[in-house]
């Protein structure tokens, strides 16, 4: 998922993500730029603790982490020298399949690993692709969404 791909929110949360872009975008007199980052991930946020114990879907389907610890400079100076009008998506730019790296991070903790039902679509997922601002800015993103 690109930041061009047509928005279609299917949650509350995302229709009130998409209104709050457009009514910033839309602001007179002004031209912002949107982080739309990830699932953040770092202290306080172990994704071992995500889903430890639980069941849940789509196991199969992609993770879209981005480590707020490796990264927070990065974004303050996105901030601190806008260029206006733009969106980037910030994602590591690994997905691994959410019955692989949930369990796995779980048991990184001494925590019951979460059990996974295959999704009734067999596919991947929503894949966040975070590549437009390190192309355009320079942006580094860690490959592996966590550094422990």
């Amino acid at each position: 998922m690109k930041e061009t791909t047509p928005r279609n929110p299917v949650t509350n949360s995302g229709r009130v993500l998409e209104e709050l872009e457009d009514w910033l975008h839309n602001l007179p007199g002004t031209s912002v730029d949107i982080l739309r980052l990830a699932g953040l991930v770092g202290p306080g946020r172990h994704p071992g603790r995500f889903f430890a114990g639980k069941t849940a879907p789509d196991g199969e389907h992609g993770v879209n982490l981005v480590p707020f610890r490796r990264c927070y400079w990065r974004y303050h100076s996105v901030l601190q020298a806008p260029k206006g009008g733009h969106i980037y998506n910030i994602c590591a730019p690994a997905h691994p399949a959410r019955n692989v790296f949930y369990p796995q991070m779980a048991r990184l903790l001494g925590l019951e690993p979460p059990q996974f039902r295959n999704s009734l679509d067999s596919g991947k997922g929503k894949i966040i692709d975070g590549s437009r601002i390190c192309n355009e800015l320079g942006f580094e993103i860690p490959v592996s969404p966590i550094r422990w």
